[in-house]
């Protein structure tokens, strides 16, 4: 199988956790992330060439003796291979081949194949990767990944997740966690969402009115349509304002309305 080279390489103020590992023969040898070297949570926007470099010392292998590198989003604008060459030549003064991968798959793929198990239904729900927000496949060891029903990027519920995010005052891409860990304090059935979702059977489609109409270029930019969310009376709270009792209840009630998706989502494989 050869020497692998696994990174997810960050180049835009959307990308986040750039990192890198080293599998040889179907092995992992190491595994890092960027920001444990450059000190910068995150690290959005960056290049996992200290990630690269470490693993390159502490194996004692060559950038040379690289047989591939894979990296996830296949369809990110057409030139993200052109740009990991790029990197590797700057900083490394070579580019072993480069091999692009579904951005929603290697999500799959990274809990799967680690799993120990023969057989798997494989799910992804993620704010957007390649275009996709949500991806369910049948994995099975040995062959490749069968897709079997996606959502587009715009009906995204990472992305209604990330929009009570910026609400409650934090970053997307950053701050999910935060409202994960304040859900547990609050009312779960507090706030109605129903204009911001709505369900058909096993399915859901998301409102696009959420989206802001000039789009967003960061992911420090807010990308919701303050308007259309301030007519819903969803509370809001500035980044530097005490927490209080409302921001906990909406914070559970978006982790209840997550739950609700996710469920309806794999209900129709329990006999899969």
């Amino acid at each position: 199988m050869g020497i692998v080279l696994g990174i997810n390489a960050s180049f835009t103020s959307n990308h986040h956790d750039p990192s890198a590992s080293l599998i040889v023969d179907g092995n992992i040898l190491f595994a890092c992330e960027e920001e444990r070297f450059n000190r910068v949570k995150t690290s959005i926007g960056w290049f996992p060439y200290r990630s690269i470099d470490k693993i390159l010392q502490k194996s004692g292998i060559d950038i040379s003796d690289i047989d591939l590198v894979a990296s996830p989003n296949i369809k990110s604008k057409g030139d993200l291979d052109i740009r990991i060459r790029n990197a590797f030549e700057h900083y490394f003064n070579y580019a072993p081949e480069i091999k692009l991968y579904l951005h929603p798959l290697c999500h799959i793929a990274g809990a799967f194949y680690p799993s120990g198990f023969k057989k798997s239904l494989g799910l992804s729900i993620d704010g957007a990767g390649d275009g996709i927000s949500v991806l369910i496949a049948d994995c099975q060891r040995g062959k490749n990944f069968k897709i079997l029903e996606s959502y587009p990027f715009d009906n995204s519920i990472g992305d209604l997740y990330a929009l009570i995010t910026e609400r409650l005052g934090f970053h997307r891409t950053e701050g999910e966690f935060k409202v994960m860990g304040m859900a547990a304090y609050g009312d779960k059935k507090k706030y109605d969402f129903s204009k911001l979702i709505e369900f058909d059977n096993d399915s859901y489609s998301i409102n696009k009115n959420i989206y802001s109409s000039i789009g967003s270029k960061s992911c420090f930019e807010v990308f919701y349509n303050q308007e259309f969310v301030n007519s819903l009376g969803i509370p809001k709270r500035r980044f530097n304002e005490n927490i209080n009792s409302s921001h906990f209840d909406l914070a559970s009630s978006i982790q209840n309305l997550y739950e609700i998706v996710l469920y309806k989502l794999i209900k129709k494989y329990n006999n899969y």
